[in-house]
């Protein structure tokens, strides 16, 4: 699992203290990196959001506009801080960047999990509650309050196996699950619904992406979890190789 430091501000995003806690923990994160981070972007779902916002208010207006015309502005750790979008950075970043993803949601932090060169994520929702499954998977540190450690997503230690069996043989990079991943994902998916064993696809997603896979590839798995799970009738296993052995490896904890 990649390092990438996870900051939660529960500050409400019309407070100005959100902006102002938002950009000391995305400083904190660029000094405890070496070296220093010296790119910091602040992501938000559309630039429309940084005209005529509480946020706008809070960086001002000149400021802000400078950020909506393309160019940097320099924070007082000598970083730059520049504006991006969820259409303009599908991949990532050239090199180390702190993000702070202000008016966010657990859809736009799911791609911000799939982008390259991440080295922190500063979250500000909306409103509460908007961020609770990617604060299930990270434990994101929130100021003021102990760090949490981070929880199973999933408590069936033979589900945890099986989906382990699957992610090695993963080529992570890709942004979707293809042959023949899928097809050894449908085999171990369909031996544990066999088996009698379930999990929520959401955690199935958390787990994969947690472990290193691409949000895209993550969601394949998530949906094809909850299609074979949802099977009212157990599904034969005479077609799938070696099963009661791959299972009874998974059972002893191995992969």
């Amino acid at each position: 699992m990649k390092k990438v430091h996870h900051i939660l501000i529960p500050t409400d995003s019309d407070d100005p203290q959100s902006w102002q806690d938002a950009l000391g923990a995305a400083l904190a994160i660029n000094q405890a990196c070496s070296p220093a981070i010296k790119d910091v972007v602040l992501f938000l779902p559309v630039k429309q959001n940084l005209k005529s916002t509480g946020l706008e208010g809070f960086i001002g207006k000149l400021n802000s506009k400078m950020l909506l015309d393309g160019k940097s502005l320099q924070l007082q750790d000598g970083a730059n801080l520049r504006l991006e979008t969820k259409q303009t950075s599908s991949y990532g970043f050239p090199r180390k960047t702190t993000i702070i993803a202000f008016y966010t949601d657990d859809r736009i932090l799911e791609m911000i999990d799939g982008l390259q060169n991440v080295a922190g994520v500063v979250a500000v929702p909306d409103y509460p509650g908007l961020a609770n499954e990617w604060q299930a998977r990270w434990a994101p540190l929130v100021p003021g309050e102990e760090q949490a450690e981070l929880e199973l997503l999933i408590d069936d230690p033979i589900i945890i196996a099986a989906l382990e069996s699957i992610s090695p043989l993963m080529n992570k990079s890709k942004g979707v699950l293809t042959a023949p991943y899928a097809d050894w994902a449908n085999d171990v998916l369909r031996i544990l619904r066999a088996k009698g064993h379930s999990a929520d696809p959401k955690d199935v997603k958390s787990w994969a992406i947690r472990d290193g896979w691409t949000p895209g590839a993550a969601s394949q798995l998530a949906k094809l979890a909850d299609k074979i799970f949802k099977l009212k009738a157990k599904p034969s296993l005479r077609q799938i190789d070696n099963a009661e052995e791959r299972y009874e490896r998974w059972k002893n904890g191995e992969t």
